[in-house]
């Protein structure tokens, strides 16, 4: 750093950053050192840490949908003994129409996936 010359008489330090900078630098690293130890200390006690296990997303259900084979064929808009190879075709056409990469719903597009999954099971199951 250097000292300022010329018309400056103050003597003050120039430098590339003024001190305020600095002081919202370590402001925010102090922030963030306090919210790290925050969680490892509430982690580590037992009642924080049974409630940061039930807020963990590995917590929730992980199953699928529950869906009747009469839903299924309804959402693929066929009958329920109807052939695999319709089945796919009917996935085919519906899944097109709501696909998320094409502005439909994923929750939708898992649930037409969903559907043509438990009639082709049903139909293996029947065949087989």
């Amino acid at each position: 750093m250097q000292t300022s010359t010329g018309n400056n008489t103050t003597g003050k330090v120039v430098g590339p950053w003024p001190r305020s900078r600095w002081l919202l630098v370590g402001v925010g690293l102090g922030v963030g050192v306090l919210g790290l130890t925050a969680q490892i200390l509430l982690r580590r006690s037992p009642p924080f840490s049974q409630m940061w296990s039930r807020l963990n997303a590995r917590a929730y259900y992980r199953g699928g949908f529950q869906m009747t084979l009469r839903e299924a064929s309804q959402i693929l808009g066929t009958s329920i003994s109807s052939p695999p190879a319709r089945i796919r075709e009917a996935h085919r056409r519906v899944i097109l129409a709501n696909h998320p990469d094409r502005g439909g719903s994923p929750y939708l597009a898992s649930k037409i996936n969903a559907a043509k999954e438990l009639m082709l099971q049903f139909r293996k199951k029947k065949d087989g």
